[in-house]
């Protein structure tokens, strides 16, 4: 078995990447629709695949999905990134960011079509990548509620959410 250890054991430049990787199958908030008002943040329409902001409104489905990145332990709090500022604060090249998207979007209809199978509906979810020692892509991640964003068919969530959607319940939106 190829483990993550023994892939950045090398002497060379193995490492985890300081980026979190975001994949969207559907606008699961309405802050992702407020980003596209924010001139200082890399979602546009035209990345999201449409031509107008209008066409979006909370549940509906991205096609494709959407992939993007966040810097990571970033003080005041991380923020989101375009491509190009991912690959150089990260040093992976075009074609490992390419790689890293694919892999995101695969992991993301694994995870879809299992998560339907259970009767729950996967929204979006968050992966870590790391480049081993001899350039590959690799998963540095585990799947747990903290990464992923999932309702069951009453649309009761079972992810991170409700801690949050608590705190604001109680005024503490200045955390959240």
């Amino acid at each position: 078995i190829y483990s993550l250890m023994s892939a950045l054991s090398g002497v060379d430049n193995g490492r985890l990447l300081p980026l979190e990787c975001l994949v969207r199958l559907e606008v699961a908030k309405r802050g992702f629709l407020d980003r596209l008002e924010d001139s200082d943040d890399p979602l546009t329409p035209e990345r999201l695949g449409v031509s107008s902001s209008d066409e979006l409104s909370v549940g509906s489905r991205l096609d494709p999905i959407y992939v993007e990145f966040s810097t990571k332990l970033e003080q005041p709090k991380d923020r989101y990134i375009d491509d190009d500022e991912a690959m150089k604060i990260s040093g992976v090249t075009s074609e490992q960011l390419d790689n890293i998207k694919t892999i995101a979007r695969r992991i993301a209809v694994l995870l879809s079509r299992q998560a339907s199978k259970n009767g729950f509906n996967l929204k979006d979810l968050k992966l870590e990548f790391a480049i081993g020692c001899n350039g590959d892509v690799i998963v540095a991640d585990l799947m747990s509620p903290d990464e992923t964003r999932m309702v069951d068919e009453d649309g009761f969530s079972y992810d991170k959410d409700i801690f949050r959607d608590w705190l604001e319940s109680v005024g503490f939106t200045a955390l959240v």
